[in-house]
């Protein structure tokens, strides 16, 4: 099977570029009861993309 030189080469750039994002809470661990507020004030660095994907 003869492999396109360009397609491994394409292949071998994707392969080595990672992506990440972090996500850091400034207040520590937070402890609370079921039913209380909480706000969290938190600070984020993403990579790859513009924004920060969150799921629930």
């Amino acid at each position: 099977m003869n492999s396109s030189p360009v397609l491994v080469t394409v292949m071998l750039f994707m392969l080595g570029r990672t992506y990440g994002d972090s996500v850091t809470q400034k207040e520590g661990q937070v402890i609370l009861s079921e039913d209380d507020f909480l706000l969290i004030n938190c600070t984020y660095s993403a990579t790859g993309y513009p924004t920060l994907f969150w799921y629930v």
